[in-house]
């Protein structure tokens, strides 16, 4: 907070994904931005607000277009292409994607882009982007990644599955993990509840070892964690940034044992242990 009191200039991205309550307590907290220059960037085109279970008429009052502060901005737009200017290769495949892009976020129609329905109640719209290569079954899904069901992990790791919660992806893993052919090697976490203020022993008593193992959401690994020799796993911290062991960086398992398992990152060859 004292940064944020000592700063001139204040940058907010992705700003149009926030709450409008964010920004109108900080703004509260903040007198009002007397004497700051705050810049917001975003793109009201791509992800809105998030609202549990929330419906259409939620979501856009969360937006900071709905709050009575929206008056106060000055808008400005963006007119250069800079993925244009910064590739020298495939620029008309770029410049179509890009224009598609626009096309969808605006709820409009060009050559490779056709809307089929559009519920104005729920916002939901459905396309058929034209002259794009898509799939039917989870065998050919698959198939993608591993042509023939031939593990080949320097082809898979220039390819993935983008699934739209963890549920699916576990499910995903299973899958594609079934077809290594290697021992599997279970991985359990520790028991070991971290002191909490916690005098009765309330959360102790609760926190049970039966609750602990069954516990598994964005923040946490599993308690199983089931690995195999040659399985591909993304890092999900950064470890050694300059080695190329960082965050998102694909690595290929070597080795696994009880506290080390053995990774070699396939783009740089270079072997790490975790």
């Amino acid at each position: 907070m004292e940064l944020l009191q000592n700063a001139q200039v204040i940058v907010w991205d992705e700003f149009p994904s926030n709450n409008r309550n964010i920004f109108e307590n900080v703004y509260q907290i903040m007198n009002n931005f007397v004497g700051k220059v705050v810049i917001c960037m975003g793109d009201f085109r791509q992800i809105a607000p998030v609202i549990a279970n929330g419906i259409r008429q939620q979501i856009v009052n969360a937006s900071i277009i709905s709050s009575s502060l929206w008056s106060k901005f000055t808008i400005l737009h963006l007119t250069i292409n800079m993925r244009l200017i910064q590739n020298n290769t495939n620029i008309e495949k770029q410049r179509q994607y890009g224009e598609l892009l626009i096309a969808i976020g605006e709820g409009k129609q060009n050559l490779d882009v056709e809307m089929l329905s559009w519920d104005k109640q729920s916002g939901e719209q459905l396309y058929i982007i034209h002259n794009l290569p898509f799939m039917h079954t989870e065998e050919e899904a698959i198939n993608f990644i591993y042509p023939n069901g031939i593990i080949n992990p320097e082809h898979a790791t220039q390819r993935a599955f983008l699934a739209i919660t963890n549920k699916v992806v576990d499910e995903w893993n299973t899958k594609i993990q079934a077809l290594n052919q290697n021992e599997a090697i279970s991985l359990f976490s520790k028991d070991n509840l971290c002191e909490v203020d916690d005098p009765h022993g309330i959360l102790k008593n609760m926190l049970t070892r039966d609750v602990l193992h069954q516990f598994n959401n964005n923040s946490s690994p599993p308690h199983e964690l089931i690995l195999k020799v040659g399985d591909i796993c993304i890092i999900t911290k950064n470890i050694a940034k300059r080695q190329g062991l960082a965050n998102n960086a694909r690595v290929i398992i070597l080795n696994i044992q009880q506290y080390c398992i053995r990774v070699i990152q396939s783009l740089f060859y270079n072997i790490f242990s975790l």
